[in-house]
């Protein structure tokens, strides 16, 4: 299951877990009038499947993005939104894959964080190639929500 909104470059939004796609639905619309953006929802999260036998780690999971991203030459383009809700443990399980993105990945630290350490986005800029870091005045762990506009 994905939202999809716009036409233009492809840009995909990842969402964290557990959660879904609906937390982008306020910043999605404004990202759509400059590209295409896909808005997933990770399998076993929001409408996605639920099947019972599937692996559904976060390793599990960014395996099949991965795939999706390299399935069109679009996807290798792909503009990455969203991928600071990671937990320090899940990334060491992907840090492989992470850092040989070749996609610019964007990175959004929130000034009133308080699930992840602020150390944390800055350890994700220098594992992921060509990533770049900003800050989110007025925000707290749920960016997309409580700035949808600094967001998009």
């Amino acid at each position: 299951m994905y939202l999809e909104q716009g036409e233009g470059p492809l840009g995909i939004l990842i969402h964290g877990i557990p959660a879904s796609n609906l937390l982008w639905r306020r910043g999605m619309p404004k990202l759509a009038s400059t590209r295409n953006v896909y808005a997933l929802n990770m399998l076993n999260d929001g409408k996605s499947d639920k099947p019972l036998d599937a692996k559904v780690s976060i390793e599990a999971q960014s395996r099949l993005i991965v795939k999706l991203i390299w399935s069109t030459e679009e996807g290798k383009k792909a503009l990455f939104r969203n991928v600071r809700r990671l937990n320090p443990e899940y990334t060491l399980a992907i840090a492989g894959e992470l850092k040989h993105l070749p996609h610019h990945t964007l990175i959004m630290g929130a000034e009133h964080e308080v699930f992840q350490k602020p150390t944390y986005a800055l350890e994700l800029q220098k594992t992921i190639f060509n990533a770049e870091l900003i800050g989110i005045k007025k925000a707290g762990h749920w960016v997309m929500e409580d700035q949808p506009e600094e967001f998009a």
